[in-house]
């Protein structure tokens, strides 16, 4: 029988506004323990995976999530329990039942992750490797706004490739924040992806006083990566933390 997981040691609460951003090496997740931390259905799934280092790989970032929540909550790791949204969008629940106040959202991209958490705010994160990509013009030209494709048209061929995912990991924090993944069309809004530029919303749906309710924010991650947080309304200040503290 498996031992229950230890509390874990408290964080400080999240003030109204604010953001911690966790940056995870999977890879420094101790095995120890990880797997008994997830439920059932977690065990399972990661079960199904074909190879010993995705399976790995998907109990350490759901171990790693479930660690981080615990220190928020002051609870077991284990004892953590979650709702999905129509879109498949995780949120915490209460010992009770009732929804948490703290929203959170995590992305993986090779050998890291990333655990956002804000409060009553609407949340969502992408960390993506910068990588050749065959058809990255042509998934510009098909999936991305006009406002989008005229901006990397201009830049230089050797700017496109970080533009690219700069661009993708932002709509992609941006379609997990709302909770609607890939129901909501890539080019319905429009995000800066210009390497000077600063990051932001530009428009959803033609109307910038709507993109104006959201806060994007670059996330500094690992040389070779982009990453990215996108919250509903404005925001104090953004940390950036690297788990396990210390």
């Amino acid at each position: 029988m498996s031992m229950p997981s230890p509390l874990a040691a408290p964080i400080s609460p999240l003030e109204a506004g604010a953001i911690h951003v966790w940056l995870v090496t999977l890879a420094d997740v101790p095995s120890d323990g990880a797997a008994d931390m997830l439920t059932p259905d977690e065990r399972e799934q990661a079960s199904r995976y074909m190879s010993a280092s995705l399976m790995r790989r998907f109990i350490s970032r759901r171990a790693a999530l479930r660690q981080i929540l615990a220190a928020y909550t002051r609870t077991r790791a284990a004892d953590l329990a979650f709702r999905t949204g129509a879109h498949g969008k995780p949120h915490l629940l209460e010992p009770d039942g009732a929804a948490s106040t703290l929203e959170f959202n995590l992305s993986d991209a090779g050998g890291y992750a990333l655990v956002a958490l804000t409060t009553q705010q609407a949340i969502g994160v992408d960390i993506e490797a910068i990588r050749p990509i065959e058809d990255a013009d042509g998934i510009v030209a098909h999936h991305f706004s006009a406002i989008e494709r005229a901006a990397y048209r201009r830049l230089a061929p050797e700017q496109r490739p970080t533009a690219f995912f700069t661009a993708w990991t932002r709509k992609e924090a941006f379609i997990k924040a709302i909770g609607l993944g890939l129901n909501r069309s890539l080019d319905s809004f429009s995000v800066a992806l210009e390497p000077a530029a600063p990051a932001r919303l530009i428009e959803i749906d033609g109307d910038p006083m709507k993109a104006a309710e959201w806060t994007l924010l670059p996330i500094q991650v690992p040389k070779g990566h982009v990453g990215a947080v996108v919250v509903h309304g404005p925001i104090s200040n953004c940390q950036t933390r690297t788990w396990p503290p210390g």
